[in-house]
């Protein structure tokens, strides 16, 4: 995996120079800019084989360098941080879970702040809230997944009020709904 690493902080570097002159490289470079930084990829890569406090690190250190990054790369780093976030739940790092969730949240509502309009921010945001209610359903800690759940279904709710054309935006809500009822089952 750590080769893999390497190959792809190359493919970066080169589509990085492809970018500068305004060129594209190839087309998975262009969806993969969820890889954006070395660091982010990295942490990725620590999270599956476990290497938890080397992964937070290096998610730490991508968080830093994504202050100066535009929209769609924050909208990539909060997608890779539920990611990881997801990665733990697996690996019963119930702490390490929440905390990226948490990551991913914030990322996503700067994001919304920043353009309500677009549709896609609220689906992540809604995406990363139902990633936060089901770690801490997994803690034991219902009610504040309960919360959670019930902030998500709102968000959602919302979202479909200004997209109500957008397909996705309506699954977003479904799966809202769906972990709210989750949540509420597992209240008794």
């Amino acid at each position: 995996e750590l080769a893999e690493e390497f190959a792809m902080v190359g493919k970066l570097r080169e589509a990085e120079t492809y970018r500068l002159k305004g060129t594209s490289l190839d087309a998975e470079l262009d969806t993969n800019a969820l890889l954006q930084v070395p660091w982010l990829r990295r942490a990725a890569v620590r999270a599956s084989p476990k290497m938890w406090p080397e992964a937070a690190q290096d998610l730490d250190r991508a968080v830093d360098l994504s202050r100066e990054a535009n929209r769609d790369q924050r909208l990539v780093l909060g997608y890779q941080t539920r990611g990881i976030s997801e990665k733990a739940l697996e690996a019963d790092q119930l702490q390490f879970a929440e905390r990226t969730a948490l990551q991913s949240i914030t990322i996503c509502r700067q994001l919304v702040q920043e353009d309500p309009r677009n549709a896609n921010f609220r689906q992540h945001l809604g995406y990363s809230l139902g990633q936060l209610g089901l770690v801490l359903t997994a803690a034991g800690n219902h009610d504040r997944a309960l919360q959670i759940e019930t902030e998500n279904v709102e968000v959602m709710e919302r979202a479909l009020r200004d997209f109500p054309n957008d397909p996705a935006t309506l699954y977003c809500l479904g799966a809202s709904h769906f972990m709210l009822g989750d949540a509420l089952f597992q209240l008794g």
